[in-house]
């Protein structure tokens, strides 16, 4: 996309196919939805419908509301291996190696017949703005500013995550993810 910061959104305008080469990115879009994933859903049960919970015994779904929770599965070591850690590589290796996702085990966007009707666009939407943010903007947390004007005792981490998610409707991260942004060019 060229070397001055700000042609990305002008070359991806011209050539937008291109946006199809950002596997990285893809893969690193794809990685923060499943370490961050911004809602849950939930299915009605109907009679005569069970579901085996981990250790294998049936559950009637009659009368049920359930909830999946995005965020758990996408962090169980049953599906996903090393599920805390951010590794977008596993989106780019071969369905032989070990990172490679549990089929259906990927879930922010939802599968079946409650997948997200805007998926294709919304990933590829975030590769577009992800490109040109990345490339013009420096963003830091400010999370130490942030505690000297709102001092508050109490737990401050969420394994191992400052910018944890807390639940406004759908997820956020907490004290809305205090940061500096600054242009690239200025360091």
């Amino acid at each position: 996309m060229g070397s001055d910061a700000a042609s990305a959104g002008r070359f991806l305008a011209q050539n937008p196919r291109a946006v199809n080469e950002l596997k990285y990115t893809l893969a690193v879009v794809k990685e923060v939805l499943r370490l961050f994933a911004p809602a849950a859903t939930t299915r009605a049960g109907k009679p005569g419908v069970n579901i085996s919970d981990d250790t294998g015994g049936i559950l009637p779904t009659d009368d049920t509301i359930m909830l999946i929770v995005h965020v758990e599965m996408h962090r169980s070591d049953k599906y996903w291996v090393r599920p805390n850690d951010f590794l977008p590589e596993r989106w780019l290796v071969r369905p032989d190696h070990e990172l490679y996702p549990q089929p259906g085990a990927w879930r922010p966007l939802e599968i079946g017949p409650r997948n997200c009707i805007g998926q294709a666009l919304v990933l590829i939407e975030l590769r577009v703005i992800l490109a040109c943010l990345v490339r013009e903007f420096e963003i830091t947390p400010a999370y130490d500013e942030w505690d000297a004007q709102n001092p508050k005792k109490g737990i401050k981490l969420y394994r191992g995550e400052r910018a944890y998610q807390v639940e406004k409707g759908a997820s956020h991260p907490a004290n809305g993810y205090p940061c500096r942004i600054k242009l690239a060019s200025e360091h």
